[in-house]
């Protein structure tokens, strides 16, 4: 696998920082343009390349169903903050829930590389959140933008319409929260 990983990635213009640790690991690849992205060899296989010069586009990932399922587990109500989340090195924003002040999460997403915070709601009733979540990935995927890692994890050219279907979305749900109280 690792040849023909490196192969790939040595074809489309693509240099190794971190060396080959297997199909499940992320891998740090810097583009011909010198943008750096993560991507898993399984990925990179199905034509994803660089967020910054999207050559060639992302593929169709999951489905939207699977983000309702999981949207509803009693775990992921009880959050009460959301957040998003830059990483300008590879391009990509993130974003998600968490509770109380959120800043041991932002900690976290730190370490990974998302240094820049755009966007942090915290004290929303419970529910609110995960359902500011959820509704966002399910308009994103309905609009066919689909996560270029996991499940958050879009590309930054994104950034503009993430915000405004946030904002949406939280103004959605907070007037629901409102009118149920």
């Amino acid at each position: 696998m690792t040849d023909y990983f490196e192969s790939l990635a040595l074809d489309s213009g693509c240099t190794f920082i971190t060396p080959y640790r297997g199909p499940q690991h992320p891998h740090l690849v810097r583009c011909i343009c010198g943008a750096k992205f993560t991507v898993y060899p399984e990925r990179f296989k199905g034509e994803v390349r660089c967020l910054k010069c999207r050559a060639p586009e992302i593929p169709v990932v999951g489905d939207q169903n699977f983000y309702r399922r999981i949207a509803d587990t009693p775990q992921r109500l009880s959050f009460t903050a959301f957040y998003i989340v830059e990483n300008p090195d590879n391009y990509l924003i993130k974003f998600g829930v968490t509770n109380g002040t959120a800043d041991k999460r932002l900690a976290n997403h730190r370490r990974d590389g998302f240094t820049k915070r755009i966007a942090l709601h915290r004290g929303l009733p419970p529910g609110v959140a995960i359902r500011i979540e959820s509704k966002t990935i399910d308009d994103l995927v309905g609009l066919n933008i689909y996560p270029a890692r996991g499940r958050e994890y879009f590309p930054g050219i994104y950034k503009p319409l993430v915000q405004r279907l946030v904002r949406q979305n939280r103004r959605k749900f907070l007037d629901e929260a409102g009118s149920e109280a």
